[in-house]
């Protein structure tokens, strides 16, 4: 089986990888958001709109979504921030879909994204969390994510 190419800091399996390579530091692959996070290379609103993935877009979500989750809840401060940071992102993005489609009723924006089928609506309410908690999807839990993303590759 051929290895799916991944992010070396959050390890998201993704078709959407960028190569970086510092002064005579290893190259590295970075997810767009990990991109973003670690390289002073893009402007803070230049990727706002474009965390979509095209493969597995629900299981990528759901794994954001858990991640996020546990970052929020998180005694480490780092970690809080990293995850307010992608929310700021993702926030920055409703505002452009809002802008997009002359919307900014919540009712009418689920029913315009409702009708894309890639994309998942991310929610943060307490059940939520509850459930995601309970899932046995295989994803990794919490401790795992945290120690991938916090890592220094």
């Amino acid at each position: 089986m051929e290895k799916q190419p991944c992010c070396q800091l959050c390890g998201i399996v993704t078709d959407k990888l960028y190569r970086f390579q510092e002064d005579k530091q290893p190259e590295r692959v970075y997810c767009l958001m990990c991109f973003e996070q670690q390289t002073d290379e893009l402007a803070t609103d230049s990727t706002v709109g474009y965390y979509g993935v095209k493969r597995h877009p629900r299981a990528s979500f759901a794994l954001l979504k858990r991640a996020m989750i546990h970052a929020l809840n998180s005694p480490d401060e780092v970690q809080q921030n990293k995850a307010k940071r992608v929310l700021r992102k993702l926030s920055e993005s409703a505002e452009l879909i809002a802008d997009t489609y002359g919307s900014n009723r919540s009712d009418d924006l689920r029913d315009v994204l409702g009708r894309q089928g890639r994309l998942v609506l991310l929610d943060s309410e307490k059940d939520i969390q509850q459930q995601i908690s309970a899932e046995k999807d295989g994803f990794p839990d919490a401790s795992q994510w945290a120690e991938i993303y916090s890592r220094r590759v």
